[in-house]
């Protein structure tokens, strides 16, 4: 049953300490977020709101704006609208997808405009029961039979323990005003289809249907939450390396775990689909992988899975190599970095380059002529080609002259082509530990 004792039960289990916080209530008005909004004003919590208004069903549209802007006005409540123009709508996408996407940018962008600490949303047990049928149907693993989290980073969904009927029930018994989508009682989406007609058909199978149903997801997350807990254990132990964008993992362990335990880490890592983590697994060295904001190298002896944004942070810095009694001085800068990858001594023909040179980055579109062999190469993959990891690639520096000719990578290679053979003009470049000078 849903009344505020009930409510504020729901809410404490999600969020124990909910009085120190603010919330962002994701208000449609409809049923469900009509009453979500009284329950959490009957409780005295903190809260602002937010609508969208898809502007897809004419009048309609604008008396469901008008429904939560009322509530709004009525209670002093802070009232945010995005309103959508016909340019944003999608030509060929789906509409449910595109306005769920949409509208979760929405109210992530005010929750961060405004400082508040939670999107709250609506969904009920009805909505649990759509979207486990839904996965059921089109295949999925546990996690997809787990359905809707009831608290996901900073989302929270007090109501999914709540019927349709109870919410109805409470709606009508505190007069609460609210509008109805007629859509929804049609049978064109995959979601009306499985809420009007399966569904009514699951229920009258049984009078407990909806408790054995919760018993159910409740013991299904239990499952998750361990495999999940356990998952996230082994990839802390077969991490070589981390920091605030990557995670470089051992290949060896990660390829002797369980499927199972693979599948799971790779869906940690943003890898949903179960055919790619296939893919993933058998692939050879060097096969690349990407997600919307990650990429997944699999290499030699190890994974490196590193944020799209590393590729393009690095700044284009150049210091001048001078040169004093034949040396060429190396910036502190460079020599220690250069020192951790290694140690080399060239001698450089200055009368086949054009002065003055600089040390720089390593480049995408740089190329090398390296000593021993024909023709030339992309630097990058001559590095690649020597099995330095992707992002130690990174911390090469390379000597460039004035038209920007890699004269070497320091301090791996120098370019055949200034090499000095018996000049005059040679000058010596050192990248050796002080011990060794």
């Amino acid at each position: 049953m849903l009344n505020s004792p009930n409510f504020l039960t729901a809410i404490s289990s999600l969020d124990p300490v909910w009085k120190d916080h603010t919330f962002l209530l994701a208000l449609s008005g409809g049923s469900d977020s009509m009453a979500l909004a009284h329950l959490f004003k009957n409780i005295g919590a903190k809260f602002q709101i937010a609508h969208v208004n898809y502007k897809l069903r004419n009048i309609e549209s604008e008396k469901d704006q008008q429904v939560v802007e009322n509530f709004c006005t009525k209670h002093n409540i802070n009232f945010h609208l995005r309103e959508i123009a016909d340019s944003e709508k999608p030509l060929n996408s789906s509409i449910q997808i595109w306005a769920r996407e949409l509208r979760y940018d929405y109210f992530k962008d005010v929750l961060k405009r405004q400082g508040l600490d939670f999107i709250v949303t609506a969904h009920h047990l009805n909505d649990q029961l759509e979207t486990f049928i839904i996965n059921l149907t089109r295949g999925t693993g546990l996690k997809g039979l787990c359905g809707i989290p009831a608290a996901r980073e900073n989302i929270l969904r007090p109501l999914l323990n709540f019927t349709k009927d109870d919410i109805y029930l409470y709606v009508r018994t505190e007069g609460i005003e609210f509008r109805e989508d007629l859509s929804n009682q049609k049978n064109t989406y995959l979601r009306n289809r499985v809420r009007n007609k399966i569904i009514p058909e699951l229920v009258n199978l049984s009078t407990h249907f909806y408790q054995s149903f919760t018993e159910t997801i409740n013991i299904l997350n239990q499952h998750q939450n361990f495999i999940d807990e356990h998952a996230t254990q082994v990839l802390r132990d077969i991490t070589l390396e981390s920091g605030a964008r990557h995670i470089v993992f051992d290949r060896a362990k990660f390829d002797s775990q369980h499927s199972l335990l693979q599948r799971e880490i790779l869906l940690k890592l943003g890898f949903p689909e179960s055919v790619e983590h296939q893919k993933i697994i058998s692939a050879e060295s060097g096969s690349i992988f990407s997600n919307k904001e990650f990429i997944l190298v699999k290499e030699s002896a190890h994974y490196t899975y590193y944020h799209r944004s590393i590729e393009n942070t690095a700044p284009v810095q150049t210091w001048e190599a001078q040169v004093i009694d034949g040396k060429i001085v190396v910036p502190d800068a460079v020599l220690n970095e250069s020192l951790e990858l290694g140690s080399c001594q060239w001698t450089i023909d200055l009368k086949k380059s054009h002065t003055p040179l600089r040390f720089r980055r390593i480049q995408a579109s740089d190329r090398i002529f390296p000593i021993g062999m024909s023709g030339s190469k992309n630097a990058t993959k001559f590095l690649k080609d020597k099995k330095i990891p992707i992002l130690a690639r990174s911390k090469y520096w390379v000597l460039i002259d004035q038209k920007e000719q890699i004269i070497g990578i320091v301090p791996l290679q120098q370019d055949r082509r200034f090499l000095a053979l018996e000049s005059s003009e040679a000058v010596a470049l050192q990248i050796t530990p002080k011990n060794e000078d």
